[in-house]
C-alpha cells in the first residue's frame, strides 16, 4: 500500500494521536480479514488522530494523517462510493494546505496524483468537471515527477495501466460517460497510484 509513516510525538496528546495514526496504518495494511472492515477501523483511527493533529499546531502530522485518511476512503469500496470519494477529495485537499510545492514538493505531487485519481473515479455530479480537475491535478504532479528527478515515480506513472497518456495507452482508456472525451484530447496527464498497493 501507499500509506506513510511519519508522526512522532513527545507530549501525551501527541503520543496518543501518533498511536492512533500507527494503528490506522496497521489496519489499512492488514492482509487478513475483511478489507472493508479493516479500512473502516483505519478511518476511525486516523479521524481520532486528527482531534490532536491540526493544521495550525502540527502541520506535517496533520497533512500526513489527512493523506492516509484520503487513501483509506479511496480504497473503501463498500458503502456509498461517491461519498467515500468525496471524503477522500476533502482529505487530500486538506493535506495540500500543509503540503505545498515549496515546502514538500514530493508529498505535494503524490497528494495531487491521488487527488486526481479520486476525481477521475468520481462518476456522480459534473463528470466533465471532475475529469477536468483530475487533469489539472495530474498535470501539476508531472511538474515534480520527471525522469530526471524522480525516476521511480515517473516510470510508475507512465507505465501502461497507470496512466492517462492518450498516445501511450490509447487502448487501455475506455469511455464511460459524458466528459470522458477530455481524456482523449491529447493532453499528457498523469493518472497514478504513486506507489500501487
Amino acid at each position: 500500500m501507499r500509506f506513510r509513516r511519519r508522526p512522532r510525538a513527545s507530549d501525551t496528546e501527541r503520543k496518543y494521536a501518533t498511536e492512533r495514526f500507527e494503528l490506522g496504518l496497521h489496519y489499512a495494511q492488514l492482509p487478513a480479514g475483511d478489507l472493508g472492515v479493516n479500512l473502516r477501523l483505519s478511518i476511525k483511527c486516523f479521524t481520532e488522530a486528527l482531534r490532536f493533529f491540526t493544521a495550525e499546531t502540527t502541520p506535517h502530522e496533520y497533512a500526513e494523517t489527512q493523506y492516509n485518511l484520503g487513501n483509506a476512503y479511496t480504497d473503501l469500496l463498500v458503502g456509498d462510493r461517491s461519498a467515500n470519494l468525496g471524503r477522500a477529495i476533502a482529505c487530500y485537499t486538506a493535506a495540500l494546505r500543509s503540503y505545498t510545492a515549496e515546502t514538500n514538493p514530493y508529498e505535494y505531487a503524490q497528494t495531487l496524483g491521488n487527488l486526481g485519481n479520486a476525481y477521475s473515479q468520481l462518476l456522480t455530479g459534473d463528470r466533465a468537471g471532475n475529469l477536468g480537475r483530475a487533469i489539472t491535478c495530474f498535470t501539476e504532479a508531472l511538474r515534480f515527477f520527471t525522469a530526471e528527478t524522480t525516476l521511480y515515480e515517473y516510470a510508475d506513472a507512465v507505465q501502461p495501466g497507470h496512466c492517462l497518456l492518450p498516445s501511450a495507452c490509447r487502448g487501455s482508456v475506455r469511455q464511460s460517460g459524458p466528459g470522458d472525451h477530455l481524456l482523449h484530447r491529447g493532453a499528457t496527464v498523469l493518472h497514478c497510484r504513486v506507489r500501487p498497493g
